[in-house]
């Protein structure tokens, strides 16, 4: 690994988190970019949450269980301490997405003038199920107070630790909307140079316990509050409205299949296989649209809750054959062309970035037999993987 790739400080706040902490903490332990402390903050839970923290023992750099002022209170202690270079934090029901911190290490390394990178959001239910993918986009700074809902998915957001002091930490005064502002302090005040990547860096648990679904109101007053204290004009209100419906509806072609299903109510009475099969049809439908070509001879295998994304200006050739196994996504650039008799096989969170070249024969195993390290061809780039991988090619 490169010593200069930044390190990560990430904190998950707690509060009678039993039902979902094991698998927060079990997704950010699980990285495979090895380079951040964690810290668990525990407003001194009732349940048995502070059990299942100890249980993970030193895995956990440090962890404390103390009556605070709420999650905004916990964060500030916590990042405190923190010694790292990029600060993130993920709520104890959330998930971080595998690879999530390799992407993100390496953007912020290759791209040293920004401050602030956010992703695409999952979101999930109570039973960890996909439900769809909340696309974000770019926006125009005074754009973001625009709106009431946030442009930017706290989850999937990265930002520096100067810029995190810099102004002020999280406001603890706001018990949900101290997110809303803090964005909007970096990209409206401090002017930070920020940057949105078409990926789904961690999963949103949607369910009745959570905060934001039992004081919608209360959220909705805050943000409105923040919103007072920036000007707008009527001019950009209208511009942003017009944008986001356009960006609506370019996302369709991404991630409409599961919104779709998700509308109807009719995903969970759908057999996996034919699940499948009809994501592999709408996916040949609008490849079209999106200047794609896919060999009819190239096959797709995917599983459950797998997805495949395509970029515009993909090529797929002769006899290219991709798996994906369970709760594993590939994310292929634009511009990307996979030659014939190419083989990947992906277990987690593959992105193969823009304008990468496969030779005719490449393969890529992704799975978790021995630990080596590998050193692309520059034909070959931006590729993220398991440390625990193997990677074969016969070129």
């Amino acid at each position: 690994m490169n010593n200069n790739l930044p390190s990560f400080t990430i904190v998950t706040p707690s509060f009678n988190s039993e039902k979902y902490i094991t698998n927060t903490i079990e997704s950010v332990l699980s990285q495979t970019y090895r380079n951040f402390e964690y810290f668990v903050i525990d407003g001194d839970s009732e349940d048995s949450t502070n059990k299942i923290i100890k249980s993970f023992g030193s895995d956990i750099d440090y962890t404390i269980s103390e009556k605070d002022e709420g999650m905004y209170c916990a964060l500030n202690k916590g990042f405190k301490k923190g010694k790292g270079d990029i600060f993130c934090y993920i709520n104890s029901d959330d998930i971080l997405l595998p690879n999530t911190l390799a992407i993100v290490a390496e953007f912020f390394y290759f791209h040293q003038n920004y401050d602030l990178v956010y992703g695409d959001m999952n979101l999930i239910d109570h039973k960890g199920h996909y439900k769809y993918t909340h696309c974000y986009r770019n926006f125009y700074r005074n754009e973001f107070v625009c709106h009431i809902s946030s442009l930017i998915g706290q989850s999937s957001s990265f930002w520096r630790r100067d810029i995190f002091f810099e102004s002020n930490q999280f406001n603890t005064k706001f018990k949900l909307a101290s997110d809303y502002d803090f964005f909007a302090k970096l990209i409206i005040q401090k002017k930070v140079k920020y940057k949105y990547i078409p990926i789904p860096f961690s999963s949103f648990r949607f369910h009745k316990q959570t905060l934001s679904y039992n004081f919608h109101n209360l959220n909705i007053n805050e943000i409105n509050l923040i919103r007072k204290q920036y000007k707008y004009s009527k001019s950009e209100l209208i511009i942003s409205k017009i944008y986001n419906t356009y960006h609506k509806f370019k996302m369709l072609q991404r991630y409409s299949f599961a919104r779709i299903l998700n509308f109807l109510r009719i995903r969970p009475y759908i057999p996996t296989k034919m699940l499948n099969y009809l994501r592999l049809i709408y996916l040949y439908m609008i490849s079209c649209s999106k200047n794609i070509y896919i060999s009819k001879k190239a096959k797709i295998y995917l599983n459950k809750n797998s997805n495949i994304h395509i970029s515009k200006g993909v090529r797929i050739m002769d006899n290219v054959k991709i798996f994906l196994n369970e709760n594993s996504n590939l994310f292929i650039g634009e511009d990307t062309i996979i030659r014939k008799n190419c083989e990947i096989n992906v277990n987690s969170n593959v992105f193969i970035g823009k304008d990468t070249l496969f030779e005719e024969g490449f393969k890529l195993l992704h799975s978790d037999r021995s630990s080596q390290e590998f050193i692309f061809n520059k034909r070959i780039k931006n590729i993220y993987i398991k440390n625990n991988s193997i990677l074969n090619s016969s070129m």
